[in-house]
């Protein structure tokens, strides 16, 4: 599979170091993928690549993509630096990490993990799927929640959507869940957790410790998909 040419059409801060790119087809053929998948996005000369997760839905031509940015990494500081209407390169899609359309779910995200996450919400929403389903969502601060704004408009539209933040770093007037998601706080939420299928993204020992959790309270191995990141 042959990388194609994207144009970036907008770039936007959506969460402390977060950006959102949009990036649009040179050729103005719509990519086909599933909910989850991810491709492989290459700098201009196409020399160096990274992979990363579509937060679009299959009903837009354009791609989006949720990363964080400026830190250690080379390429996103690369990215960091790019502006609307310079130009990338996109090979894929690829992976297993994939919604197909099941309606009893539960999402497990931590930071930029929300990416894949937020593509299958977003189908689960515009296709109008019945089920209930759970997002759990791990960061910091309030400011680095990603898609913040969206995610609560989701739950007030959308009753058989729940949405659960915990914050590790927070402190003040915030009332909602604080810590590391673990055992204890999925069972507050997530009734009959052998009765759904698990979806989990963030770091990898983040996933490793909730596998094995998840896996305590009853849940079939086959019903845990993960995509992780680090050591």
């Amino acid at each position: 599979m042959e990388p194609r040419k994207y144009k970036i059409t907008k770039i936007s801060v959506n969460a402390r170091g977060i950006k959102l790119f949009e990036l649009e087809p040179n050729d103005g053929v719509t990519l086909e993928f599933k909910p989850g998948q991810f491709v492989k996005i290459f700098n201009k000369q196409k020399t160096v690549f990274r992979p990363y997760s579509i937060a679009s839905t299959q009903k837009n031509k354009n791609l989006e993509f949720c990363i964080k940015v400026g830190h250690d990494g080379v390429f996103t500081k690369y990215l960091n630096k790019l502006k609307e209407g310079d130009e990338l390169w996109v090979e894929g899609p690829t992976g297993h990490f994939v919604y197909d359309g099941q309606s009893n779910c539960v999402f497990i995200a931590g930071g930029a993990g929300i990416a894949p996450i937020i593509a299958m919400i977003r189908c689960i929403v515009s296709n109008k799927i019945k089920g209930n389903f759970v997002l759990v969502y791990s960061n910091k601060r309030i400011e680095d929640i990603a898609y913040f704004d969206e995610l609560n408009l989701i739950i007030e539209k959308n009753k058989n959507i729940k949405v659960v933040y915990t914050l590790t770093q927070e402190a003040g007037t915030w009332t909602g869940e604080k810590g590391r998601i673990n055992s204890e706080m999925i069972r507050r939420y997530v009734k009959e957790p052998a009765k759904n299928n698990w979806f989990i993204c963030g770091p990898v020992q983040m996933i490793i410790t909730l596998k094995d959790d998840i896996v305590r309270l009853g849940v079939k191995s086959e019903l845990i998909k993960v995509e992780g990141w680090g050591k």
